[in-house]
This record gives C-alpha cells, sequence and structure tokens, in this order.
C-alpha cells in the first residue's frame, strides 16, 4: 500500500463519518492534491506514464461515505486540489475549468445513482451492490466526468478526442475500481483469519506482482501477468470483499510504478508506451472485476450456507417430522426427527412413503397428494406411520407447493396426533355407550312411572304393585346416581381438583366393613383381612375404589361363582385383592381398561361407561399407592391388586384446598412414598 493512500485512509474515514466542515474540506483537498501530485509525477514525459486516476476513487468513496449535507464540502476540497494541482503543474488556464468540472462531476453523478440504485453507503455485498457499485460508479459517473474533462484537453493541446477520451475514461473508471474500495471496505469487520494466513497472502501477493514485472524472457512474458491470479482468489474467497479490495490495491500500485518505469510485460511487449498503459489498464480492470465478483459470490454463497444451516437446525429441534418433497412426492431432505420412525430409506437415504405409510392409509394419502398437485392446493391428510419400533401412530401430515429453488418442491411437516385420534375415538365410543347406558334406565323409569300412574287412575294400586314399581324406580336411579358420580368425578380429575380427606384408618376394618355390604348378592362375596393394618387414607374414596373393584367382579362373573377380597401385609406397605373366576382379560387389555372410557374388548352386552377403574387408579395414585391386574387370558378370571406403601408423606396441592369435615381428621393432601 502506498504511504499517501494507506496512511491517511483511516483519517477519511473517520472525517467522512464526523468531521463536518472545514476539517472535511481540508482533509479531502490535502489527500486530493497528493494523490494528484504521485500521478503526475509517474506520468512524467520520460516515462511510460501511470494506469489510473486514485483521486477519482478517493472522491467517489468520500461521497458516499459522507451525509449528503456535507457534499458541498468535499467538492469544495476537490475543486481547490484540482486546480491548485494544474496550477503548480502549470496546465493551460484554458482547460483547467474543464478539468475541476469532470473530476467533481462525475463521481459526484456517480455516488448519486449508487445511492439511489444500490447501497445508500456504498457496500459492495451483495453482489447486487457491487454490479451497481460498478455499474454506475466506476462506468456512469467515469464517463460523464472523462467526457467534461476531455475537452479542456482537447481545448488547450494539440491532442484529438480519439488519443484523450478513452484514455481519460479507463483511467478515472480503474482509479475508482481500485482506490474507492479499499475506503469503503476500510470500516467492515476483518476476516477471522489468522495472523499468519495474512501474512503469508501479502508477502505471496507482493513477490508475485514484482515477479510479474521482472523481465523475463519473451515466452514467459507472455504468462507472467497470471501469476499473481492464485492469490487474487485466495483474498477473495478467504478474507471477503476487505481482502479483495486491499489485494487488488496492492496489486495495482504495484503494477502503475513497474509499468510507468518501463518494467514487465505490458511495457516491453506493447508498441508505444500509450499502448502499454492500456494494455496495464485492461489488465487490472478484469483481475480487479474478477476479485470483487468472486469476493461478492462467496460473501452470497457463505450467506445462504449459514441461513441454511440455521434452518436445518431449527428442523431438527422440531418435534414434528419436517420434510421437503419433489414434485412426485419423493422425499429430498428430511430432518433428524426421521430417525424415529422405521429405518425404510430409498436410495439416495431419505424416507420412502410406501414402507412409512400402514398399507390402509396409503392408496387414501396418494389420492389426497395427486388431488393437492392437480388442483394446486395445500396436502393435506391422516395416516398412519409406522415408527421404528414397528407400530403404528397416527399422524397429521400437511405441505404446500412452492417454487423456491426453481423447480417446484413439497414443504411439509407431519404432526403426531395419535393421542388425539384415541381421545376422539374414545370420546365417540362413550358417546355411544353413555346414550345406551343412560337410555335403558331412563326407559325403564318412565315404564316404570306410567304404569304407577296408570294403576293409581284406574284405581288398581294393590300393595304389592307399589312395591314393585317403586322397586324399580330406586334401583334404576341409583344406577343413574352412579353414572352421574362417576361422570363428575372424571371432570374433577380431569381439573386436578378431587378432594381427598385423609385420616387413620385399619385397611382390614375397611375392607370387611365393604365386603360385608348388603348390596352385593348374599353368599358370592368372602373377604379375608389380617388385623392392624393402620395407615393413612380418605376412607370415603377408598371405599368407592373398593366398592368398584367388587362390582365388577361380580358383574363380569357368573351367579354362581364367589368373589374373594383380601387385606394384608407385605415387606413394602399392604396390599388388596380381589379375585374373581369371571370372563378375564386379553394380554393386551390389561392396561387400557384403567384408561379413560376404557373397556375390555370381551366385555360383550354387560354395561359400563368405562369409567370405574380410571376412577379407581387415580384415586390410588393420589394416595401414594399404585393399582394392576393380572388375569391369565379370556376366560381364565381377573386379579385386580391395590398396593399402598406403609409409610406416606402427605403434601397438599393446589387441587386439593378445601377443609376437612367435621368428625375427620389428618391433612387434606395428596400422599408420596416418603418418610413419615
Amino acid at each position: 500500500m502506498h504511504p499517501l493512500v494507506g496512511g491517511l485512509s483511516h483519517r477519511m474515514a473517520n472525517a467522512a463519518h464526523r468531521a463536518p466542515g472545514l476539517s472535511l474540506f481540508a482533509l479531502t483537498a490535502i489527500t486530493y492534491f497528493a494523490l494528484a501530485r504521485y500521478i503526475i509525477w509517474l506520468n512524467d514525459p520520460f516515462q511510460v506514464g501511470a494506469g489510473f486516476w486514485p483521486a477519482a476513487g478517493l472522491s467517489l468513496a468520500l461521497l458516499l461515505r459522507t451525509p449528503t449535507r456535507h457534499w458541498p464540502w468535499v467538492l469544495a476540497g476537490i475543486a481547490l486540489a484540482e486546480t491548485a494541482s494544474d496550477v503548480v503543474q502549470d496546465y493551460p488556464r484554458v482547460g483547467m475549468p474543464w478539468w475541476v468540472a469532470g473530476n467533481a462531476i462525475g463521481p459526484l453523478v456517480g455516488a448519486s445513482m449508487v445511492r439511489r440504485f444500490g447501497s445508500s453507503r456504498g457496500e459492495l455485498v451483495p453482489i447486487k451492490n457491487l454490479l451497481v457499485f460498478i455499474g454506475l460508479g466506476v462506468v456512469l459517473g467515469p464517463v460523464l466526468g472523462a467526457t467534461i474533462g476531455s475537452v479542456g484537453t482537447v481545448e488547450s493541446s494539440d491532442l484529438g478526442w480519439a488519443d484523450v477520451w478513452p484514455k481519460y475514461v479507463v483511467g478515472d473508471a480503474l482509479g475508482a475500481l481500485v482506490v474507492a474500495p479499499v475506503i469503503l471496505t476500510f470500516s467492515t469487520a476483518p476476516s477471522a483469519r489468522s495472523t499468519v494466513e495474512t501474512g503469508l497472502l501479502v508477502a505471496g501477493l507482493a513477490l508475485t506482482s514484482v515477479a510479474t514485472f521482472a523481465n523475463w524472457p519473451g515466452s514467459l512474458e507472455l504468462v507472467s501477468a497470471s501469476f499473481t491470479i492464485p492469490f487474487l482468489t485466495w483474498a477473495a474467497v478467504r478474507f471477503g470483499m476487505r481482502g479483495a479490495a486491499w489485494s487488488v490495491f496492492l496489486l495495482a500500485q504495484i503494477a502503475n510504478l513497474a509499468n510507468a518505469f518501463g518494467y514487465g510485460p505490458f511495457a516491453d511487449l506493447a508498441s508505444s508506451p500509450a499502448a502499454a498503459v492500456t494494455v496495464l489498464q485492461v489488465f487490472l480492470l478484469v483481475a480487479a472485476s474478477s476479485a470483487f465478483v468472486l469476493a461478492a459470490l462467496v460473501h452470497e454463497l457463505s450467506g445462504r450456507e449459514q441461513v441454511e444451516r440455521v434452518l436445518r437446525d431449527l428442523a431438527d429441534a422440531m418435534p414434528q417430522l419436517v420434510w421437503i418433497a419433489a414434485d412426485d412426492g419423493t422425499v429430498e431432505y428430511s430432518n433428524q426427527r426421521r430417525r424415529a420412525y422405521l429405518p425404510a430409506a430409498s436410495s439416495d437415504g431419505e424416507l420412502d412413503w410406501n414402507l412409512l405409510i400402514h398399507p390402509d392409509d396409503l392408496e387414501r394419502a396418494q389420492s389426497a397428494f395427486h388431488l393437492a398437485r392437480e388442483g394446486d392446493a395445500v396436502y393435506e391428510c391422516e395416516q398412519r406411520l409406522r415408527m421404528a419400533d414397528g407400530s403404528y401412530r397416527w399422524h397429521l401430515s400437511r405441505a404446500e407447493r412452492l417454487e423456491s429453488v426453481g423447480r417446484p418442491q413439497w414443504y411439509g411437516t407431519s404432526t403426531d396426533i395419535h393421542e388425539m385420534k384415541l381421545a376422539d375415538q374414545l370420546k365417540d365410543e362413550f358417546i355411544a355407550v353413555a346414550s345406551h347406558e343412560l337410555r335403558n334406565p331412563v326407559a325403564a323409569i318412565h315404564g316404570s312411572t306410567q304404569l304407577l300412574h296408570r294403576s293409581i287412575e284406574r284405581g288398581q294400586l294393590t300393595p304389592e304393585r307399589l312395591e314393585s314399581y317403586t322397586r324399580a324406580l330406586v334401583d334404576r336411579s341409583t344406577y343413574l346416581a352412579r353414572l352421574t358420580h362417576d361422570l363428575m368425578d372424571v371432570s374433577r380429575l380431569q381439573r386436578g381438583a378431587l378432594p381427598l380427606h385423609v385420616e387413620q384408618v385399619d385397611l382390614g376394618q375397611l375392607v370387611s366393613s365393604v365386603a360385608s355390604a348388603a348390596e352385593w348378592p348374599e353368599g358370592r362375596v368372602r373377604w379375608r383381612v389380617e388385623d392392624s393394618l393402620a395407615l393413612l387414607l380418605d376412607p370415603a374414596r377408598t371405599r368407592q375404589v373398593l366398592s368398584n373393584l367388587l362390582d365388577n367382579a361380580l358383574k363380569y362373573s357368573a351367579p354362581d361363582t364367589v368373589v374373594e377380597i383380601c387385606a394384608r401385609a407385605v415387606d413394602d406397605g399392604f396390599v388388596v385383592e380381589v379375585v374373581d373366576q369371571g370372563i378375564g382379560l386379553p394380554p393386551g387389555e390389561l392396561e387400557r381398561i384403567f384408561t379413560q372410557f376404557g373397556r375390555g374388548e370381551n366385555v360383550g352386552s354387560v354395561g359400563g361407561l368405562g369409567m370405574g377403574l380410571f376412577i379407581a387408579r387415580e384415586i390410588t395414585e393420589r394416595q401414594g399407592g399404585r393399582i394392576s391386574a393380572k388375569s391369565d387370558g379370556d376366560g381364565r378370571g381377573t386379579t385386580m391388586q391395590i398396593w399402598f406403601p406403609s409409610t406416606l408423606t402427605f403434601v397438599a396441592t393446589e387441587a386439593i384446598t378445601s377443609a376437612p369435615p367435621a368428625g375427620h381428621a389428618g391433612t387434606q393432601a395428596a400422599p408420596t412414598p416418603g418418610s413419615a
């Protein structure tokens, strides 16, 4: 870097931002004058001449970096410096106004147009900004400025337009292309490269630049200009636009000096000094433009890669299966969620819908995709997808057709809705079962009421009939009351608001009390309990659980069989078991019966809503226990087991806030196993 430019570049950038008025005017005038004198010195008659006019680049960069309200000060500095340089050099007075006007108007027009159509501060990336800068700042502005300046030279000398105008245009354009980027990229953050790599690049570029303009034999001199290309590429790729700008500036300074003094391939092979300058200008234009375009492309591609990496990380963090498919449905990308699914990959390693979708859903999914593609609509379909463990889960797949890469692609997600689907199925089953369960007792109550009313009207109400009608009404209304009570409990459990009133309870006595209740058919319930099974429980809720288990055992057993209930102490707590000889349970039903509205598939016509065992499990677990079912299979009977820990710690929760009723002791809390 030449000391006249390198030593003042930082001051110029700061002045463009901060120094108003006279300070900016003085800095512009001094820097411009120094650069002008330097190039005029290179253009001394006994030398070949300079390849570019760096003052054009200085003027353009200062105008782009300076607020428009300070432009008059920059233009005044340019006018003063140009006039002073022409006077010192004793150029003809008739040409001075034209030269001053050309060197001020050209950068002014270029900067105005760049700000209008490109970056307001002259940024050279992305590539759109670079192309605007080159087209308007490097080409349009210099063409206009050189045309005005050529008038002064033609009017004040014997040179013609053909001798002056082309050289002025290329010289101004090259000055803008070589110098302006150095100032425009000065304030950008330097590339995060090591000092060693930076040093190697600078040293390599300097050595190859010097070697390019050494006196080589004729055969090597033809190719010596290509020595610097690898280093310009290195700078553009690894150091970005700032590295490319400084590398081009360094090459241009060495080339300008060497060519001016007659060294290098351009001075040796050219037919005249003017031709040598022209060839040098072409070389620098190609080298600089190539380096800047490459740097802009690398910046744009790096930005896209970074955005793509962020989007992929975001997609991998999503719980849904995210996928991109070609227009024929072939999956081209899927996020890391695909590992949870069947490793059914196509030849390119992506998911294959034909292997992933349940066979019963595949035709429907393909039809929905075909209709979406033909109608240019959103694809949406519920389907079962096979998981890595071989099971199938319901998913909602949804995708839209976009053309973001020049061809149509489907951007979609597949969201697991298995629990929601099962809940909907359970809701439908519940509505069907509840309608049936409510219809029968309501119909019985209605019929009994009509018979009672008719008997009264006809005077035929005997004591026997009255007892029969009232018994039917009591039985059916009791059944309805139990259904209503269970529904209310389910609602409370869902809200976390089922109250527990805990007190010291003898589990054996509680079991005996439930088993000996008059509601059970005579002789069908037997019980066996141990003494001194004391623990903290809610007696009413625990009685509800035991009654439910006994009721189920009797309901799903033959009328001539016996149900046994026993309570005993074990090493880690207390166990209550209810054993029947009924219809039993298939292995896959042992957990399902404890879900909300869950019933065994082998219950046949036996009534029920499937809420009792769900409520029993929730009450048991809220008291620190657990409930489970065991069965040897269909028709082999069932054993329901409840376990309570021997020591419990009760912790109050938001769901249990009501005060205990009179006569109850203890804490209203949800118990958890622990130390007393």
